[in-house]
């Protein structure tokens, strides 16, 4: 009797974690991302994501506020590799404005907080989504 009571807690517990794997499934995986070091309340901060395949995902912009620091949400994504790029547009023009070396004069920065000294390699950005993550971007100024 306790080994078909054992067998049956065993079979429940099993049919509870696979529908938990599926309802996580169904509504997705969600990425928070902090970004930290944001130097101004102007413009706007945004922040895109993208696929292993370099395929964007969502785009969003964001208002800065005194705390130097926004938190971007992504959420309903399928576990795999993502990767996040970010700039402060702090004239809006919807671009990274750069000086005459080439260099960017407004605030970036990229997933795994690559790319300060130049352009990274889309690898070096890629991140595993397996469960809901948060992950960190220090924004970079060169002026």
């Amino acid at each position: 009797m306790k080994k078909v009571i054992f067998v049956m807690f065993l079979f429940i517990l099993w049919n509870s974690s696979v529908f938990a794997q599926l309802a996580q499934t169904e509504t997705g995986l969600t990425v928070n991302v902090k970004i930290l070091g944001i130097n101004s309340e102007s413009g706007m901060a945004v922040v895109q994501l993208v696929d292993e395949k370099n395929k964007t995902i969502a785009y969003k912009g964001y208002k800065p506020d005194n705390s130097g620091e926004i938190t971007a949400s992504f959420a309903n994504l399928k576990p795999g590799r993502y990767a996040v790029r970010y700039f402060h547009d702090e004239n809006e023009n919807k671009k990274l404005d750069r000086n005459e070396q080439n260099f960017p004069v407004e605030g970036y920065g990229f997933s795994n907080n690559v790319g300060v000294f130049g352009p990274p390699k889309f690898e070096e950005l890629l991140f595993n989504v397996s469960d809901n993550t948060n992950i960190k971007i220090s924004t970079v100024y060169h002026f």
